[in-house]
């Protein structure tokens, strides 16, 4: 099953649509480093509205396919990071 994390809470619709689409929904909201290291190790997928993801915890997702930041802008994510 793919295995997507929520960063921040999400309209509750939306958590539906994922859940009858099959996916199993994380839902995050402590955004310090050694959980989000821990939580995002195996997810396929990222949905970030607020949380900063640098690459210090990107390094440690071995899974993750996509991040989708729901919002404008890359501006918390670590780019070069993922880039490479």
């Amino acid at each position: 099953m793919t295995t997507i994390a929520t960063l921040g809470e999400i309209h509750e619709d939306g958590t539906s649509i994922l859940q009858k689409s099959n996916f199993e929904i994380i839902n995050i909201t402590n955004f310090k480093k050694e959980n989000l290291t821990n939580k995002l190790r195996y997810v396929d997928a990222i949905i970030l509205r607020t949380a900063n993801l640098q690459k210090d915890v990107l390094k440690e997702c071995k899974s993750l396919k996509i991040i989708a930041r729901h919002g404008v802008g890359y501006d918390n994510v670590d780019i070069n990071y993922l880039n490479k």
